[in-house]
C-alpha cells in the first residue's frame, strides 16, 4: 500500500503542477510601461466677436445640398441677430451670389472660394455643388463663431470623408425606460414604436413625429462640416425576391414597407448632402434566412466563400431599390442578444471569428458591393473574441487578414485608440498599415468618462490622434464621429443628442472632430473657443471663465476617473488587456472585485499616497470650474438657461469625485494592507471607508432618482467594502482555528504513538490514523462521531472564504457533501463507514488547515490578492490542494475497500452538479458566483456575459455531465465485480 500511496501522491502532485501551470498561463499577469496620446490641452483666448455680416439677399444654385447649406448660413446670421438673408436671382444683384461651374479651378470636389465683387458683394465660386455648399458651411462657421467672414483663400476640406452616426434620431425619451439604470442594451431601439410586428408594418404617424428630429440632426451635422451619416439597418430592406426560399411572405412585405417608410428619409439625406451608409453586424439573421442558409450548409459555414452569395445578394437587391444609398457599415464584433431588438426578429450572430472566415466575408461581400458601385466600411473592432479578437489593435493580424485584398470600394474603419475610448492609452498602431482605404472612429459622448454629462474637452487628444495618424498613413482620407451612439442607451444618463439632457457637452466634441478634419491644421484653443462663442457666449468675461472651466476638464477626468500610476500602464491579465479605468468598470459601476483590486493594487505598489491624492486634486478641480461657470451672468450666456444647467452638471461632477476619491483611498489602502500588513494602511482605510460611505450616501440622495444625472452604481463597492471590514476579523478567527485544527492533528499523531484511546484522544488518533494509514485504520467510533468535528470545521471554513455572505456558494458545498456522503453510505457496510469516515475526516481537516492558513494572514482578500496575482503562492496552493484531492479519494477508497464506491460518490456529485448546471444556464450559475465572492467585475455578467468575455465555450456545461457519467458507470462496473485479497481470495464487505 505505501508504494501506491506514494505513486498517489506523486501524481497528484504532478497534476496539480500542470494544473497551476495552466492557471498561471491563462491568467498571464503581465505590466509593461505605455505610451499614451500626447494631450496639450490650452485655454481659448477671449476675444470680441467681430460684427456679423448682413447678407441681405442670396442667390443660389437649386440643388438640395446647396439649398440646405444656405439655410444653415441663415441660422447663423439669426444666431448673430442678423435677419437670414432674402432669396433672390442673380439680376437682383445679391449680396452673396453662389456659383457652381465644373470648370472652376479648386483643390477639389469640395473646394470654394469667397471672391469680392463691387458695391460690397461676393460670388462664392464651386466646381461642384458639395463644393459650394461646404463653402457655404465654412462661412456660417465663422460668423456663428464671430471670426471674420470674408476670406478669399481657397477653401477644401483635408479630409473627404466626415461621417455621424445617427445621433438619437427616433429613441423616445421615456424616463422609465433609463430609470433603475440597469438596462445594458446596446440598441438605440430606434423607431420601436414606428416599426410594427404586424401588417402594416409601419406605423406611419408615428414616423412622422419623428421627422422633425431627423431634419434638425441632418442640418446640425452639415452645419459642423459633415458630409456622411450611418444609419441602422440592413436585413429590415431585403426581400429575396431571387432566393425564395431565404425569405417568406411576412418579411417581404415588411421589406417592402421598411422601404417606402425610410427611403425618402435616406434620399432627403442624401440630397442635402449627407452620403446614407446602412450600419448592420453580422451574422446578420432571421428566421427564414437561417433556416436557409442552415439547410443549404449545414450549419452557419461562415468560412464557405458560396455562404456569402446569399448576402451579396441582399445587398445587391437593396441597393438597385434603394439606389440614394452609399453603403453599409459592418462589424463583426459584437453580436447577440445585447445588441439586439426585443419583438424583432431581425438579429445578430457572433459567427465570424476567424481569419479564414473574415477574408470569405470580406470577399464575397466586396464582390457584390463592386458589382453594386456601393462602398462596404468595414470596422476592425473585433473585442478579443475568436482568432480575429485582436484585429482592432494588432498590425500583423490586420496583415493576415487584409493581404490581398485590395478592392477600391472597401474603406478600414478603426477606433483611434490602441483599444475602447478611454483616455491613457497610445495610438492604434494598426492605423499605421497602409494598402486600404481607412478612417478613423471617435466618440463625442464617451461612455466610459460619465456618457457625455460630464465637462470633457476632448479637442486637443482628437486633433492629437488624427494628426499623428494622418502622417503615419497617407491612406486616411477620413473620420467617423460618435454623436451619441456607443455603449448602453440605457443604463446612464438619459442624454439624447440635439433633444434631450446634457447634449451640448458633447457637442463640443462632435464640433471638434468636424473641424480637425476640414482643417488639420487648426490650433485646438482655436476650435474650443469657437465652440465657446457659437454656443455658449459672446460676453469676453463669461467667454473667459468657461474656457478656463473647459480648459482643466480634462485634468479632472483623468486624476478622478482613472488611477495615474496603474492606466500609465499596459496590464495583461486573462489574456486580454484590462481597461485602464478597471475600478469604474462599465460604465458607471464602482468596482468592488478581487480581480480588479488585487491587481490595481499590485500594480500601484508604493505610490498609494501619490494615487489618493490624484482623486483629491480632481475634486479641488471639479471645484474650481463650479466656482468659475457659477460666478457668470446668465444674461451674459446665449441661452440663459444654458448657465444654470452648466452649474447643475458641475455640482454632479463635485459629487461624482468626492465619491469616487474616498471610494479609491478605501481600496487602495485596503489593498496595500493585504500587500505589506502595515497597520497603517488598515487604519487609513477604516477612515476613508467611512468618508465613502458619507459622500456616496449625499451623492445618491441628491442624483438617486435623476435620469438625467443619475446616481454611479455602488452596489459592488458596497458589498466589497462590507467583506473588506470582515477580512482582519476573518483573519484572526482563522488563525484561532488553524491553531485548533493543527493541535487536533498534533493530538491524533502523539495519540497513535503512545496508543491512548480514552475520549478525545481516540477521535483524534483515528482522524490522524485515516489521514496517514487509511488502509489499516480500524476505528472503534462511529462514522457519524468521526465525522462531526471535520464537518464542522469545514463548514467554518467555507463560511469565512466567503466572508460569511456566499450562501449559494456555501449550500453548493454542502449539497456536493451530502450527496457524495450519502452514496458512500448507500454502497458500504457500516464497518466500512467508520474506517472512510476517519479517512474523510482526517483528509478534510488538513485540506481545512491549509485554506485558514491561507486565510489567516489578511482574510479572504490576502487569499483572492495571492491567487491573482503571486504566481509562485498559487502554484504551491494549488499543488497542496490538489495532493489532498487526490489523496482523500485514495484514502477513502483504501479505508473503504471497494474504490467502486468511491467512484460511484464522486460521479453522483458531477451528475448533480452538471446538472443543475445545465439547468440554471452557465452564465447565471458564473453570474452568481462571481457575485457573492466578488471573483469579477460585477457589470462582466450584464452585458456580453462571463463565458463570452472569458472565451468559455457553450459546450462546457456538458462536460461535468460527460464525466459524472463516466465515472458512476465505472463505479459500477468497479462494484459488480469481486474483490480479492493479496492471496486472491474473495473477501466480503
Amino acid at each position: 500500500m505505501i508504494w501506491r500511496s506514494v505513486a498517489c501522491l506523486v501524481l497528484s502532485a504532478l497534476v496539480g503542477w500542470l494544473v497551476a501551470g495552466q492557471v498561471s498561463s491563462v491568467l498571464d499577469l503581465r505590466v509593461e510601461d505605455g505610451s499614451a496620446i500626447r494631450e496639450d490641452p490650452s485655454v481659448a483666448e477671449a476675444v470680441d466677436p467681430v460684427e456679423a455680416p448682413a447678407i441681405v439677399s442670396i442667390s443660389v444654385d437649386d440643388d438640395p445640398a446647396v439649398v440646405e447649406a444656405a439655410e444653415v448660413l441663415g441660422d447663423a446670421l439669426r444666431s448673430r441677430q442678423r435677419p437670414a438673408p432674402r432669396w433672390v436671382s442673380i439680376a437682383d444683384e445679391p449680396t452673396l451670389t453662389v456659383e457652381v461651374d465644373a470648370d472652376t479651378e479648386g483643390d477639389g470636389e469640395e473646394s470654394s472660394r469667397l471672391v469680392p465683387v463691387d458695391g460690397g458683394r461676393w460670388i462664392l465660386r464651386a466646381s461642384s455643388a458639395r463644393g459650394a455648399a461646404q463653402g457655404l458651411v465654412a462661412l456660417a462657421d465663422r460668423i456663428r463663431s464671430g471670426r471674420e467672414p470674408w476670406v478669399t483663400e481657397a477653401i477644401a476640406p483635408d479630409l473627404p470623408t466626415r461621417m455621424v452616426d445617427f445621433g438619437a434620431v427616433g429613441v423616445r425619451a421615456r424616463e422609465s425606460q433609463w430609470r433603475g439604470g440597469d438596462d445594458y442594451g446596446h440598441a438605440s431601439r430606434a423607431f420601436e414604436d414606428v416599426i410594427l410586428a404586424e401588417a402594416p408594418y409601419i406605423d406611419t404617424e408615428a414616423l412622422e413625429r419623428h421627422r422633425p428630429a431627423f431634419e434638425r440632426f441632418v442640418r446640425q451635422s452639415v452645419a459642423n462640416g459633415y458630409n456622411a451619416m450611418a444609419v441602422p439597418g440592413f436585413l429590415e430592406y431585403v426581400r429575396f425576391d431571387d432566393i425564395a426560399d431565404a425569405s417568406d411572405r411576412t418579411h417581404r412585405a415588411r421589406a417592402m414597407a421598411m422601404r417606402e417608410a425610410f427611403g425618402p428619409w435616406w434620399e432627403y439625406a442624401s440630397d442635402r448632402g449627407l452620403d446614407v451608409y446602412l450600419r448592420t453586424d453580422m451574422l446578420a439573421l432571421n428566421d427564414p434566412l437561417e433556416r436557409y442558409l442552415r439547410g443549404r450548409f449545414g450549419g452557419l459555414e461562415t468560412s464557405l466563400p458560396a455562404f456569402w452569395d446569399t448576402y451579396g445578394t441582399a445587398f445587391e437587391e437593396v441597393y438597385a431599390a434603394m439606389p440614394q444609398l452609399a453603403g453599409t457599415v459592418v462589424r463583426i464584433g459584437e453580436a447577440g442578444d445585447v445588441y439586439d431588438v426585443a419583438g424583432r426578429d431581425e438579429r445578430s450572430a457572433l459567427a465570424v471569428t476567424s481569419v479564414e472566415q473574415t477574408r470569405a466575408m470580406l470577399s464575397g461581400l466586396l464582390d457584390a458591393h463592386e458589382r453594386a458601385g456601393r462602398e462596404l466600411v468595414f470596422r476592425t473592432w473585433s473585442v478579443g473574441v475568436g482568432e480575429v479578437g485582436a484585429l482592432h489593435t494588432d498590425p500583423e493580424l490586420y496583415r493576415r487578414v487584409f493581404e490581398g485584398i485590395d478592392s477600391d470600394r472597401l474603406i478600414v474603419s478603426t477606433k483611434y485608440s490602441d483599444g475602447d475610448f478611454y483616455s491613457h492609452l497610445p495610438l492604434n498602431a494598426t492605423l499605421g498599415e497602409t494598402g486600404q482605404r481607412r478612417i478613423i472612429e471617435f466618440q463625442s459622448r464617451r461612455e466610459y468618462e460619465g456618457m457625455g454629462v460630464l465637462a470633457n474637452d476632448l479637442t486637443a487628444l482628437h486633433g492629437t490622434a488624427l494628426k499623428e495618424a494622418v502622417a503615419a498613413n497617407d491612406g486616411i482620407e477620413g473620420v467617423w464621429t460618435w454623436t451619441q451612439d456607443g455603449g448602453p442607451w440605457r443604463a446612464g444618463p438619459m442624454a439624447l443628442y440635439l433633444e434631450r439632457g446634457w447634449w451640448p457637452l458633447y457637442d463640443l466634441n462632435t464640433y471638434g472632430i468636424g473641424r480637425w478634419a476640414r482643417d488639420l491644421d487648426a490650433e485646438p484653443g482655436d476650435i474650443s473657443g469657437d465652440w465657446i462663442r457659437s454656443a455658449v457666449s459672446r460676453i469676453p468675461s463669461t467667454q473667459e471663465a468657461v474656457a478656463a472651466a473647459l480648459g482643466v476638464s480634462r485634468s479632472a477626468i483623468l486624476d478622478g476617473l482613472y488611477i495615474g500610476a496603474f492606466a500609465e500602464k499596459r496590464v495583461h491579465a486573462l489574456g486580454l488587456l484590462p481597461p485602464p479605468m478597471m475600478w469604474i468598470f462599465e460604465w458607471d459601476v464602482l468596482a468592488g472585485d478581487t480581480a480588479t483590486w488585487s491587481v490595481i493594487g499590485t500594480v500601484v505598489g508604493d505610490e498609494v499616497g501619490e494615487s489618493v491624492q490624484e482623486g483629491r486634486d480632481a475634486v479641488a478641480t471639479a471645484r474650481t470650474m463650479l466656482r468659475q461657470v457659477r460666478g457668470t451672468p446668465a444674461s451674459s450666456w446665449n441661452d440663459q438657461t444654458s448657465q444654470a444647467n452648466a452649474t447643475e452638471t458641475l455640482q454632479y461632477e463635485v459629487s461624482l469625485l468626492e465619491m469616487l476619491s474616498w471610494f479609491r483611498s478605501t481600496a487602495l489602502h485596503h489593498a496595500a494592507w493585504v500587500r505589506t500588513g502595515d497597520e497603517a494602511h488598515a487604519v487609513a482605510a477604516d477612515r476613508a471607508r467611512e468618508r465613502y460611505r458619507e459622500a456616496r450616501d449625499a451623492h445618491a440622495e441628491t442624483y438617486g432618482d435623476r435620469v438625467d444625472l443619475p446616481a454611479y452604481n455602488t452596489v459592488a463597492a458596497d458589498a466589497a467594502m462590507n467583506r473588506q471590514e470582515r477580512d482582519q476579523l476573518i483573519a484572526t478567527a482563522a488563525s484561532v482555528l488553524l491553531g485548533l485544527v493543527v493541535g487536533w492533528l498534533l493530538l491524533g499523531a502523539v495519540a497513535a504513538l503512545t496508543g491512548l484511546r480514552a475520549g478525545v484522544f481516540a477521535l483524534a488518533r483515528w482522524h490522524w490514523s485515516g489521514l496517514v494509514r487509511p488502509w489499516a485504520v480500524r476505528p472503534d467510533r462511529s462514522a457519524l462521531a468521526l465525522g462531526v468535528l471535520p464537518g464542522l470545521v469545514v463548514i467554518a471554513t467555507e463560511a469565512m472564504w466567503g466572508w460569511g455572505r456566499a450562501p449559494v456558494h456555501g449550500a453548493t458545498i454542502a449539497a456536493c457533501w451530502a450527496v457524495g456522503l450519502t452514496m458512500l453510505c448507500l454502497v458500504t457496510s457500516r464497518r466500512s463507514r467508520r474506517r472512510w469516515a476517519a479517512a474523510l475526516g482526517g483528509v478534510s481537516l488538513v485540506h481545512s488547515a491549509l485554506v485558514l492558513y491561507a486565510l489567516s494572514g489578511h482574510g479572504p482578500s490576502g487569499y483572492w490578492a495571492a491567487a491573482w496575482t503571486d504566481e509562485g503562492a498559487r502554484t504551491a496552493y494549488l499543488i497542496a490542494t490538489t495532493v489532498l484531492a487526490g489523496w482523500g479519494s485514495a484514502a477513502v477508497a483504501m479505508a473503504a475497500r471497494r474504490r467502486g464506491a468511491v467512484l460511484l460518490s464522486l460521479g453522483t456529485v458531477l451528475l448533480g452538479l452538471g446538472g443543475a448546471l445545465a439547468v440554471a444556464g452557465l452564465d447565471p450559475v458564473l453570474r452568481t458566483w462571481s457575485d457573492e465572492l466578488g471573483i469579477l467585475p460585477w457589470t462582466l455578467a450584464r452585458t456580453l456575459g462571463i463565458s463570452t468575455h472569458l472565451g468559455i465555450p457553450a459546450w462546457i456545461v456538458w462536460v461535468p455531465l460527460a464525466a459524472g457519467g463516466l465515472v458512476v458507470i465505472a463505479g459500477l462496473a468497479r462494484l459488480r465485480s469481486p474483490r480479492r485479497s493479496s492471496t486472491g481470495a474473495s473477501i466480503g464487505p
